[in-house]
């Protein structure tokens, strides 16, 4: 039996678990997925991922039985993973999994080698390793969900830093009067105006301005914005102006981030910009309109693995580690 190794994406919402069979072209056999609940301590986080893990296994015997076979364990997660000794240093929406050892935990709890990561790091492993950004030496991904993640990527290398503390780029500030909204108590961060809850509120009032529109009434089903996105393609104007207008504000941050970087090419990926034309299209005209020469020009372009990026990623990291 090859063996296979275990991945895990803990994000702002949602808890994602895969598996990659050692050896094979297919980056992930199989998958599950819960809600996240802002309850989970370790405990509480290894037994849902047990109970995902058993799912699969019960899918394919060939893997074998509980931790036989399981060669290594990769998890990605928000907040501010330091990947050398395996701890949760600040998690602000898992305030039972802040300041824990959680890999030591896990590891003891599951019986398998546990490596962690940043997701928005592990979303940039995946791209560099299987995805969009093979064969490119300097790029950026940012990933829009909950908040925003990122990665860099220099001389063909992802940057982790000190205690992986690189890409913690949704907490820079983009308008001093901005909203109170973001859960590290600033006022005016980029995942305030760009992140779910930011499109979110910015469907609400563009609706109100809009009432007759096939957004305002989706919005009283509570719609995800996959369907604002549906609704935009299908020609509702108001959805279009939610798009664009959040794709102006992804496009400020990344002009920030082009003039700090120097990349080839940034990569967009996550839940709210998947398929997103509207979107990307607005965040290349902010690049454009934002960017110091030479960068304006600087493509903006879809990830290539989407909301499976930070998933990849960690049986990636499972596999081989961050170098």
């Amino acid at each position: 039996m090859p063996g296979y190794y275990l991945g895990a994406d803990l994000g702002g919402t949602n808890f994602r678990i895969g598996v990659r069979a050692a050896g094979s072209p297919d980056l992930l056999l199989d998958r599950e997925s819960f809600v996240a609940a802002p309850d989970w301590d370790c405990t509480a986080l290894g037994e849902a991922l047990r109970t995902g893990w058993d799912r699969i296994l019960a899918r394919h015997p060939e893997l074998g039985v509980g931790a036989d076979g399981c060669l290594g364990l990769g998890f990605g997660l928000t907040g501010d993973i330091d990947p050398l000794n395996g701890w949760c240093r600040t998690m602000p929406r898992f305030a039972g999994l802040e300041d824990q050892p959680l890999g030591a935990h896990l590891q003891a709890q599951l019986g398998v080698p546990v490596r962690l990561l940043n997701d928005g790091l592990a979303a940039t492993l995946a791209e560099l390793r299987a995805g969009a950004g093979m064969g490119t030496r300097d790029w950026l991904l940012i990933t829009l969900g909950t908040g925003i993640g990122c990665g860099v990527v220099l001389g063909g290398r992802l940057l982790v830093g000190e205690g992986g503390r690189i890409g913690r780029v949704g907490h820079q500030v983009i308008d001093l009067d901005g909203p109170l909204g973001c859960h590290c108590g600033f006022r005016g961060c980029w995942q305030t105006f760009a992140g779910k809850e930011g499109v979110t509120g910015r469907a609400h009032t563009v609706a109100a301005t809009h009432p007759d529109s096939q957004l305002a009434h989706a919005l009283a089903e509570h719609p995800d914005l996959k369907r604002i996105t549906e609704l935009a393609d299908a020609g509702d104007a108001a959805s279009r102006e939610v798009l664009r207008q959040t794709g102006t504000y992804v496009g400020i941050g990344l002009a920030n981030l082009v003039k700090a970087f120097g990349p080839q090419k940034i990569l967009v990926g996550g839940g709210i910009a998947e398929n997103c034309r509207w979107l990307l299209d607005a965040a290349q005209e902010a690049v454009h309109g934002w960017a110091v020469k030479p960068y304006q020009r600087v493509p903006v372009v879809p990830a290539g693995f989407g909301k499976d990026a930070g998933l990849i990623g960690a049986v990636l990291l499972a596999e081989a580690g961050v170098c």
